[in-house]
């Protein structure tokens, strides 16, 4: 009786650890199973697309942008050039209104290999209005004085330009022609006439 009794308790003994033992391998098994799917999840989760390249944030904008190019000074505008006494070169550079005043300036060029000079008198230069044919010669100061520069003692205009490239300038101011005067034409003593001269205002 006892032996049948330790051969019973054996065998039940032996059942619960194979069911035990089944358990185990099966739940096992689920736990493995589901192991990858967590380390894929994982993966992906944390990993960048290989389809999209990192940016730089502000390259874009740097890429654009460009240095200012630098723009050079213009040469000082000149508005005709006629032939002058002695092989000379003489420029007109402008013809300004400023209030009731036009100031016409004149530039003479030697470009030969000589010293040259000019000398006239202020009373031989004017202007004459394109629009009304109106003459106007140079101003007077209230000491009768010609608005004119280089002015000399003798109240002459007296120019000396040095030889090949030598210039001197000079100035006159006139009664400022109406606005509806949009060009002048300039008289000046042994010089080609300056015709058709923009008034600037």
């Amino acid at each position: 009786m006892q032996r049948y009794l330790k051969f019973s308790l054996l065998t039940l003994f032996i059942a619960l650890s194979a069911c035990t033992n089944g358990n185990l391998t099966e739940n096992s098994s689920i736990e493995t199973a589901a192991e990858p799917e967590n380390i894929d999840s994982a993966f992906t989760q944390g990993a960048e697309p290989e389809d999209v390249e990192p940016t730089v944030e502000g390259v874009g904008r740097i890429e654009s942008e460009s240095e200012p190019t630098p723009v050079a000074a213009a040469p000082s505008e000149v508005l005709q050039t006629q032939p002058g006494p002695r092989g000379m070169e003489v420029d007109l550079r402008r013809a300004v209104v400023t209030g009731d005043i036009l100031t016409v300036e004149i530039t003479y060029r030697n470009p030969t290999d000589r010293v040259q000079s000019t000398v006239y008198k202020p009373d031989k230069v004017s202007i004459i209005d394109d629009a009304t044919s109106k003459r106007y010669d140079v101003l007077q100061d209230d000491t009768e004085r010609y608005m004119a520069s280089p002015l000399a003692a003798t109240d002459s205009i007296s120019l000396t330009a040095a030889s090949k490239g030598g210039a001197a300038t000079g100035w006159f101011k006139f009664p400022a022609p109406p606005p509806s005067s949009e060009t002048i034409s300039v008289n000046i003593p042994e010089v080609g006439a300056f015709l058709g001269v923009p008034v600037q205002r």
